[in-house]
């Protein structure tokens, strides 16, 4: 499938929330182990409350101890990779025949010496390339897609609907995505069964 020259290729300029970003990487990446720490608290509070108080000291330092250094690695390793921190920088995408390209927009503040002219903000561009063999088939939300994206990779890659102008403008870019996937995805099989 090529691309029309009438099909919408281009998002308009987006970024993930702080709030909806730490939710993604939870629910994605933290939920097992954040449940297992849950639990064991909740049977060490038993523990404590029934058999002996020094259980709750073990729940007391699953709380206080783990859960927190569990957040800190699951951010350090799965939030920080550039397969996932590209959602919450203000970008835009741009669908090609390989893949998706990325063009991130850096604020940076722009000082100048004299005093006649006003700090404006300029945005310093980066460009970042996911191939559509990379991708894994889309999940859609409510007003947005998340395209995971297979190993080695551990991101994801998320598509709200507030990028667009219309619903048929999304809907053409996602169709064109995913059939665009597929067939990476058949491509991949049919190398793997050689």
């Amino acid at each position: 499938m090529l691309i029309d020259k009438k099909m919408i290729t281009d998002t308009g300029e987006f970024k993930m929330s702080a709030g909806k970003f730490l939710t993604e990487v939870i629910f994605k990446f933290a939920a097992p182990w954040l449940l297992t720490l849950l639990a064991l608290g909740l049977i060490g509070l038993s523990l404590g409350i029934i058999v002996d108080y020094r259980w709750m000291l073990g729940t007391l330092f699953i709380i206080f101890i783990l859960a927190p250094t569990l957040m800190v690695f699951i951010y350090y390793y799965f939030g920080l990779r550039r397969e996932a921190y590209v959602n919450t920088v203000l970008h835009t995408i741009s669908l090609q025949d390989k893949g998706m390209s990325f063009t991130l927009k850096f604020p940076v503040s722009n000082h100048a010496e004299s005093s006649d002219v006003e700090n404006e903000e300029v945005a310093q561009v980066r460009n970042e390339f996911f191939s559509y063999a990379d991708m894994l088939p889309m999940k859609t939300g409510l007003n947005s897609v998340s395209i995971p994206l297979r190993s080695p990779a551990k991101g994801y890659l998320w598509i709200p609907r507030s990028a667009f102008q219309s619903d048929e403008d999304m809907s053409e870019f996602l169709e064109y995505l995913d059939n665009k996937i597929r067939q990476s995805e058949h491509i991949d099989n049919q190398v793997s069964t050689r």
